[in-house]
Order: structure tokens, then C-alpha cells, then sequence
């Protein structure tokens, strides 16, 4: 009996250890995952399709992100120059058993806010089956001074049917975040992500800082409290921000159990 619990209990904490580690690190870029997942008031070119299409308003130029973790790839391609009538990005993310593409739109609303939409298509594979899902992402940034910003994003409006495999479900979600830069060398984010069906208590937490130890280097953490049966994250990460291109790493480690940690890389050359 006492064998039994023990398999019961470690099965239980390694499926909320790789809820966790999965839902934070599977599609967001690496600089995010390395602030606890934090990123929906910011803007960075790995996060402008996954976190807050509004946000491609204000990342300017022509932008090339890819991004590589242990079985997954992601890449997104961006375009917000001087000749674009409305911002664009097309992102497309891949593992073994599951595809996702999505296509990204941006306009300004007015001086402060700035209005976006992400239109995306998923594919899962369980077996022989194949599923097919189409979504919607909709966004808000609204910038309160130069050093502030608010960004709310609505995730997965279309709810994915009950047969779709358990790992890639999807419910719709809000996500409010807060993005704060101090004197230009110091930023911190803090946002917080509903469970499904928009239940307001009960989400997760998510809090980042970063910060320039030189003119090309940043050091990332964060740290990102979760309901319900999924266990905390502990976050660190590393940014190299290079004349030509930059780099970004990000380590994710389960608070309960250290057995189950994420690497995730990626790099954004702009044009």
C-alpha cells in the first residue's frame, strides 16, 4: 500500500512539474521564459504572436527570431518598417506531435493604445488521429508614460473540442501584464494568466526582472506562482544583445521537485 502511494504521489508531482515547465517555456521566447513567463506588456519579437500581438506596433524594422528548446523549434519573421501599411508577423512552432501557425496583425488605436489580433491554426497528432483547430488571439498595450506600459491579451477564443489530446488542450484565458523600465538599464515585469474559461482566482503569477551588467550583457530571473495542482517556477536566464544579432538562454526549474528543469535558446537578427 505504502509502494502504491509512493508511485501514486510521484506521478502526480512530475505531471505538475511538466505542466508547469511545458505551459511557460513550450511557445514563449527564451528572454520571457527566463522572467517567470512574465512579457505581455512588453515587446520582444519572440512573444509578439504568443503573448501580445499588440505589442507589434512597437517593434520596429524588419525582425528574424528563431528559437530552439529540447524537441521543439519556433520561428517568426515580423515586419513593422517605414513602407508597411499594418505591422505583420508570421510565427510557426513545431514538435513532435503538435504544429501550430499563427498570423499577426497590430494597429494603433490611438497616441497610447495599440490594438492587435493573432489568427492561428493547430494540428495535433494522438496515434493515428489527427486534430485540427482554428483560433483566436486578440490584444491591448496601452503605454501610461515612456517607462510604463499595461498589456490585457484574450487567449484561444475557440475552445478545443473535449477528444483533443489532453497535453495540447486549449480553454480561453486573460492575461493582464505590467512592464516597468527603470532609468533605462533595469526592467521588471509582473503579469498574471487566468485558467481556462476566464476563472480569475485561480492562474498564475508571474514576476521577472532584468538587468544590464554591461553594454551587451543582461542577467534574467523570475518567478512564477501557479493554483490549483501545478508546481511554482524558479527562472534564470542570460541575454547577449549584440550590435548584429542578439542571443537569449533561459533556465526553468520546478520549486518542488529540481529533477525537472527546461532549456530553451533563441536568437533574433533584425533587418
Amino acid at each position: 500500500m505504502v509502494f502504491l502511494l509512493s508511485i501514486f504521489i510521484s506521478l502526480h508531482l512530475f505531471h505538475s512539474a511538466q505542466a508547469s515547465l511545458n505551459s511557460t517555456a513550450s511557445q514563449i521566447s527564451a528572454s520571457s521564459s527566463a522572467l517567470g513567463g512574465a512579457g505581455r506588456a512588453a515587446v520582444g519579437p519572440g512573444d509578439v504572436s504568443t503573448l501580445n500581438p499588440a505589442s507589434l506596433v512597437y517593434l520596429f524594422g524588419f525582425n528574424f527570431y528563431t528559437r530552439y528548446a529540447p524537441g521543439e523549434t519556433a520561428i517568426s519573421i515580423s515586419d513593422n518598417t517605414k513602407e508597411t501599411v499594418i505591422p505583420a508577423a508570421v510565427y510557426v512552432y513545431q514538435k513532435l506531435d503538435f504544429k501550430n501557425f499563427k498570423l499577426s496583425f497590430a494597429e494603433p488605436f490611438s497616441k497610447r493604445i495599440s490594438l492587435g489580433m493573432s489568427v492561428g491554426y493547430s494540428q495535433a497528432k494522438a496515434g493515428e488521429a489527427i486534430f485540427n483547430l482554428a483560433n483566436l488571439d486578440l490584444g491591448m498595450t496601452y503605454l501610461v508614460s515612456q517607462n510604463k506600459a499595461i498589456g490585457v491579451v484574450l487567449y484561444d477564443l475557440n475552445k478545443s473540442p473535449d477528444n483533443w489530446p489532453m497535453e495540447n488542450r486549449v480553454d480561453p484565458k486573460i492575461g493582464v501584464g505590467y512592464h516597468y523600465v527603470y532609468k533605462g538599464f533595469l526592467r521588471a515585469r509582473v503579469d498574471y494568466l487566468t485558467e481556462g474559461r476566464f476563472k480569475l482566482n485561480e492562474g498564475s503569477l508571474m514576476f521577472g526582472v532584468e538587468n544590464y551588467l554591461n553594454r551587451w550583457t543582461l542577467f534574467r530571473f523570475g518567478y512564477q506562482k501557479n493554483s490549483l495542482n501545478i508546481n511554482d517556477l524558479m527562472t534564470i536566464g542570460m541575454g547577449f544583445d549584440l550590435p548584429k544579432f542578439k542571443i537569449n538562454y533561459a533556465y526553468l526549474s520546478d520549486s518542488k521537485d529540481y529533477t525537472q528543469v527546461r532549456h530553451s535558446v533563441d536568437l533574433m537578427v533584425p533587418f
